[in-house]
């Protein structure tokens, strides 16, 4: 029950940064506006995280409370819950072979260079996908994965893009209704500074680590950071801990991390140490992101 509780504290906490955000925005000028749209940007990328968590089942133990808090919390980014359970499940499963599969797919991961860094950071296309997803959901025959074998789930995941789709009509019309342009301000405006602050958070977990083996030591990447980054990316930073025991509740990864710091292969003490490499090996020609 701690845990389910600790887990509900950080939801209301991002509940409550995401309406502090809203009503700053929505009483000020568009230049001072624009820290609370970096905050509300940064709270839809938290909000990932926190949905990561759900569907691992080590937010609250009800699997139907899971699931409804996890669709709420990737609507911003027009994240599908169950999808993105099915999806990630996998991945824990074939970590380290070819049938390995990412949610998140990031054209960085595989060539790092100056421009897929930027694109990877902003994530066009994925935006016009996760738009066409959305939008296919209102056919009752829409599939999505072929991995994804249970119709079931998949009747799951059309349901939840027509929450999202609902919920982004209705911010719509409200915007039409009041004369005021709440989707541009409130939500658009917002996800310039959420899908690359979702990519940083995310890059780490693998990039340049050995994906040829399934040794978690060796195909992960774990960064010690401090109580912000802790907290924005929901404990990401300690993944290796996440992948060698996946049904652990995050706050508890912090725990293990001493016992497993002196075997991880990839291991950084900051963020800001990462991405200086990441950074100096996109300037060099011809990188090679096997591992090294």
């Amino acid at each position: 029950m701690r845990d389910s509780r600790i887990f509900a504290a950080k939801v209301a906490l991002a509940g409550a940064l995401a309406a502090i955000s809203c009503f700053w925005i929505l009483t000020h000028g568009w230049l001072a506006a624009l820290p609370a749209q970096v905050l509300l940007g940064l709270v839809y990328a938290h909000a990932v995280e926190l949905q990561h968590q759900a569907l691992h089942g080590t937010g609250f133990r009800s699997a139907r409370k899971g699931r409804m808090v996890g669709t709420a919390l990737g609507v911003p980014l027009l994240v599908s819950y169950s999808r993105y359970r099915a999806l990630h499940l996998l991945h824990h499963r074939y970590l380290g072979t070819d049938k390995d599969t990412e949610f998140f797919d990031y054209a960085a991961v595989e060539r790092l260079t100056p421009w897929t860094l930027v694109s990877s950071a902003f994530n066009v296309r994925r935006w016009f996908e996760a738009g066409a997803d959305v939008a296919r959901s209102l056919s009752p025959r829409t599939t999505y994965d072929e991995v994804i074998t249970d119709p079931a789930v998949h009747g799951r995941i059309r349901a939840e893009y027509r929450t999202t789709l609902a919920a982004i009509t209705a911010l719509g019309l409200l915007s039409w209704w009041t004369g005021s342009p709440l989707m541009l301000i409130l939500w658009l405006i917002p996800l310039l500074f959420a899908e690359p602050i979702h990519f940083l958070i995310e890059l780490p977990e693998h990039i340049f680590c050995d994906r040829s083996t399934k040794d978690v030591f060796k195909n992960t990447r774990s960064i010690r950071g401090g109580w912000f980054s802790f907290w924005l990316t929901n404990g990401n930073n300690f993944h290796v801990e996440h992948h060698m025991r996946m049904g652990t509740p995050i706050n508890k990864l912090p725990q293990m991390h001493p016992h497993v710091v002196g075997h991880i292969e990839n291991y950084c003490g900051t963020y800001g140490e990462f991405y200086r490499d990441v950074l100096r090996r996109a300037l060099r020609p011809s990188s090679s992101l096997s591992a090294t």
